[in-house]
C-alpha cells in the first residue's frame, strides 16, 4: 500500500511551444515513436531530470477526450481528479488544512497487523523513527481499541503534514524512510526545481510560485491538494 499527498497548481497562462507536442519534445525528451503512441492513446511515461541521483524524476502524458475547460473544472474537484483504478480511498484537502479533511483515511487490515512490530523502513506503511514508533505504540492497543487508536493518531499525522507544507513548504515535510539513510523531501527535489528548461519556461509565473511556496502567492495560480491511498500491488 502507498499512500501519497499530492498538491498541485494550475494557472492560466498559455505555453509558448507552438503545439503540446513540441513542448513534450523539448520538456520531456519525448521521442517520435513516444509522440505517435500519444496519438493513438497510449498513455507514455520517460524519466526526465538529472542522472546518477538516488531517485527518478517521471514525467507521463496520455491523450484524454476532453476539452480543457472540462479538464480544469475536474482539476477543481481533486477528490474525481485524483481516483484512479488503483485509489482505495481520495480525499480533498483544504486550505488551509481541516482535520476533517482526512475522515475517510483507514488502513488497510494488513497495515494493522505490521505496524506493531515495524521499524522505519521495514514496512508498507513508510515513516520517520519518531512518527513510526508512536504508531506502533498505538497498534499494540488491545483489539478494540487498536484500528480506533491507529487512525487517529495517522489521520492527526497526515493533518499535521498538510498544514505544515502550507504553511513552510517542502521542510516542513518529514523524511522518507525506505533505506538505511533517510530521505529527505526537500533534498530530493531540490535539482528538480532548479533545472532550467522549456519545462519551467512555460509560465514565469507558475514557476516562481512552485519554487517559492509558500513564501509568495502568484496571481492567477490556484492551488489543489489531496490525498489518495492506493494498492500498487506491493
Amino acid at each position: 500500500m502507498v499512500l501519497t499527498l499530492g498538491a498541485g497548481s494550475t494557472s492560466g497562462v498559455q505555453a509558448r511551444s507552438d503545439t503540446l507536442e513540441d513542448w513534450l519534445r523539448e520538456s520531456g525528451e519525448f521521442t517520435n515513436s513516444d509522440i505517435r503512441s500519444l496519438r493513438t492513446g497510449a498513455p507514455v511515461i520517460r524519466v526526465v531530470g538529472p542522472e546518477g541521483r538516488d531517485g527518478l524524476f517521471l514525467l507521463g502524458a496520455v491523450r484524454v477526450a476532453t476539452t480543457p475547460a472540462q479538464l480544469i473544472a475536474l482539476w477543481n474537484r481533486p477528490s474525481e481528479f485524483f481516483r484512479g483504478r488503483s485509489t482505495l480511498a481520495v480525499g480533498e484537502v483544504h486550505l488551509p488544512p481541516r482535520i476533517d479533511d482526512f475522515r475517510d483515511l483507514r488502513l488497510p487490515e494488513s497495515d494493522l497487523q505490521e505496524l506493531p512490530f515495524c521499524r522505519p523502513g521495514s514496512c508498507r506503511v513508510k515513516l520517520a523513527e519518531g512518527p513510526m514508533t508512536t504508531l506502533s505504540a498505538a497498534a499494540r492497543r488491545p483489539p478494540e481499541d487498536r484500528e480506533a487508536a491507529v487512525t487517529g493518531r495517522f489521520r492527526s499525522m497526515l493533518f499535521e503534514y498538510a498544514d505544515g507544507f502550507v504553511r513552510r513548504g517542502l521542510s516542513a515535510l518529514p523524511p522518507y524512510v525506505d533505506k538505511a539513510r533517510p530521505t529527505s523531501t526537500l533534498e530530493a527535489l531540490a535539482p528538480l526545481r532548479a533545472m532550467d528548461t522549456s519545462f519551467f519556461a512555460q509560465s514565469r509565473v507558475l514557476t516562481r510560485h512552485l519554487r517559492t511556496f509558500p513564501r509568495t502567492l502568484a496571481e492567477g495560480v490556484t492551488d489543489r491538494m489531496a490525498w489518495t491511498l492506493e494498492d500498487v500491488g506491493i
